[in-house]
């Protein structure tokens, strides 16, 4: 029986990559060269703008719920305290 992980883990020799330069391997060379792809930028710029937007959007939000939260908390008829220990709350006919 073979010993726990022997058949994941094979030990080899590895040995190493040699590349050899003639006249004759330049235009493979030539053809592994990273082209420019104009679609990839325009996609990249609307991916950029997509997450601008998004972000934007959420400082948005938090800004105005904040200021709102900051307007009703400052009122006579509210306060932080008895909004989160009260357990009867109906804004509707303000009694907080």
């Amino acid at each position: 029986m073979p010993p726990a992980g022997s058949l994941l883990f094979r030990e080899r020799e590895v040995s190493p990559i040699t590349v050899e330069t003639t006249s004759e391997s330049a235009p493979s060379v030539r053809r592994l060269r990273k082209r420019a792809r104009p679609g990839e930028a325009i996609i990249g710029g609307l991916l950029f703008i997509a997450a601008a937007i998004s972000i934007l959007t959420t400082v948005g939000l938090v800004f105005e719920l904040g200021r709102e939260a900051l307007l009703f908390f400052r009122s006579e008829e509210a306060s932080v305290a008895e909004f989160f220990s009260s357990t009867n709350w109906q804004p509707a006919i303000l009694d907080f």
